[in-house]
This record gives structure tokens, C-alpha cells and sequence, in this order.
């Protein structure tokens, strides 16, 4: 957690942690000591140094990025120096989906394509259009973090920046279980927040929060390279995929069909919302010869 926070990771320092109170919680039935939550308490109060954005501006002084789209901050004052070519159709799919659930008909899309298609691209431009209107989340998952129990929906929550505001509003009892995942959010005097068995009472926990959120505005959260995810994240997807049908929130996750584990949790849920119509696949292909000349 140290080396994180010196090089200025916050939030794999953030993660660390997290897996450290899971194993002792699964393996020795115990909290971390009070060395460990004060090195957290540390991470907690340290800015990341990473800057929000790179490169120049327009003549408005609007942002123009010039990083690449994952590490793209969703913030509705960015634009794109170049225009969006030959995904008319996919984006406007993404638009309806944010339309309906504006009129509280939540859902769940997969856009799907091959490395380096443009999955990211057109699910940030979905984004950056819905930020008028809608509370965006976003946390992407990382081929080296795989054994980081949950990281991905600890990154995406942490994106928001009123989320101990809104966690304050919940039972003690909804807190106590988010403190697994979000320790700042714990009630007072809340030492033990439940075991690794206890997944059913954390995701409704999860999903509470979330629907909680919802009522200040829309909710869209997206989900960036989703083969690379762990399997307990993959299971908390399936489990709020079908439980927001009702809720105004939208998660879309970017996904690599070919790169999903056989076997894996992910491809089975992937699968089974799929079919069920708990989810939606947008399919990206190559641009056609029209639109690369």
C-alpha cells in the first residue's frame, strides 16, 4: 500500500487494502490491526497525482484529448479533436438505452468487438452525451488486478464524488456491508462487516446504494474491458443486471468476447443475461470502405 501511495496510485493502494481485509477475514476471522487502517485512513486523504486530463484546447478552451480513451474523465466540458466515424448506429443504440432509462426502465448493454475496434471510443462519446442528464460512473479493469476480489465495482463507486454523502442516507445495516467494499462509509463503532460468505447481503447492500443514487439523478455506469474483470465482480454484474429492469440505472460494460475465460463466471452471466433479455449486445465490427477513405 505504501509503494502504491508513493507512486501515486491511490486506488490500487485503496484495493490492496481490500484484499488484505478479505483474506484476514476469510482465513483468520479477524479486522486488519490499527498499523494497517491507519496506513488506509493515509490513502484515503492523499490526492492522486495522476492530472484529469492532457493536451491542448480549442479556440472556446474547451479540453481536446490527446490520451488514449481509457483513461478518458468523463466530464461533460471534454470533446474529441476528431469526429466519431461509421458508429451512427451503435451510438444511437446507446442513446436509447440512456433515453429509457431516464423514464426509469433500467438496463444492461455489452458492446463487444475485437482489441482496438473502438469499443472504448464509442462508449465514451455515449458517455460524455449523457453527462447533461445523468450521473456517470466509470472503472475499468486490468489484466494484472484479476485477483483483486470486487476491485472493479470498489473503482466504479469510488468515482463518485458524493458517495459518503449517499451512503450516509442508508440503514447502519446496508453501511456496515458497503464497508467491506468502501470502509470510509462504515458506521461508527463498526469493527466487523460480515465474511466472504456473506456475498447475497453485500450486493443487495451494492444495489440499495445504487438505487439510492439514482434518486438524485439517472445512474450510467460503465464498465471498461470486462474480460479482465474477477469473478466476484462479474457475479455482482449478473446479480444487479437483473434488478435494475425498475431502477434508472444504466450499466454498459466494453468487452472482448473472445478473451472470456472458458468456464469463467463472466462468459456463463454473459450468456445467460444475454438470452434472458436481463442485457443487450452491441456488436462492433470494421468500418466499411466508405468510411475509411
Amino acid at each position: 500500500m505504501r509503494l502504491y501511495v508513493e507512486q501515486g496510485r491511490r486506488g490500487a493502494a485503496l484495493r490492496q487494502y481490500q484484499l488484505c481485509v478479505d483474506s484476514l477475514q476469510r482465513e483468520l476471522g479477524t479486522d486488519p490491526d490499527q498499523e494497517t487502517r491507519k496506513l488506509y485512513d493515509s490513502a484515503v486523504r492523499t490526492e492522486s497525482t495522476r492530472s484529469p486530463t492532457r493536451g491542448t484546447h480549442n479556440e472556446q478552451g474547451v479540453p481536446i484529448i490527446s490520451r488514449p480513451t481509457d483513461e478518458l474523465c468523463l466530464d461533460a466540458s471534454v470533446r474529441y479533436e476528431a469526429p466519431l466515424i461509421g458508429r451512427a448506429e451503435p451510438l444511437a443504440e446507446l442513446g436509447r438505452a440512456v433515453d429509457a432509462t431516464c423514464r426509469g426502465l433500467g438496463h444492461s448493454v455489452f458492446v463487444v468487438g475485437e482489441a482496438g475496434i473502438g469499443k472504448s471510443r464509442l462508449v465514451a462519446e455515449a458517455a460524455l452525451a449523457a453527462c447533461a442528464r445523468t450521473k456517470v460512473l466509470r472503472a475499468c479493469a486490468y489484466e494484472t488486478e484479476r485477483t483483486l476480489p470486487l476491485g472493479l465495482w470498489v473503482d466504479a463507486l469510488r468515482s463518485v464524488s458524493t458517495i459518503l454523502e449517499i451512503a450516509s442516507g442508508l440503514d447502519p445495516a446496508w453501511r456496515s456491508q458497503l464497508a467491506r467494499l468502501l470502509p470510509e462509509v462504515a458506521p461508527r463503532n463498526v469493527t466487523t462487516y460480515g465474511t466472504s460468505a456473506d456475498e447475497r447481503r453485500l450486493f443487495d447492500s451494492v444495489l440499495h446504494l445504487l438505487l439510492r443514487l439514482s434518486e438524485r439523478a439517472p445512474v450510467v455506469i460503465v464498465l471498461e474491458d470486462l474480460h479482465w474483470t474477477d469473478e466476484a465482480s462479474a457475479r455482482l454484474l449478473a446479480f444487479l443486471a437483473r434488478r435494475i429492469a425498475s431502477a434508472r440505472v444504466l450499466i454498459i460494460a466494453t468487452v472482448r468476447e473472445e478473451d472470456i475465460e472458458q468456464g469463467s463466471t463472466l462468459r456463463d452471466d454473459f450468456s445467460e443475461l444475454v438470452l434472458s433479455s436481463s442485457a443487450s449486445k452491441v456488436a462492433l465490427h470494421g468500418l466499411s470502405q466508405a468510411h475509411t477513405f
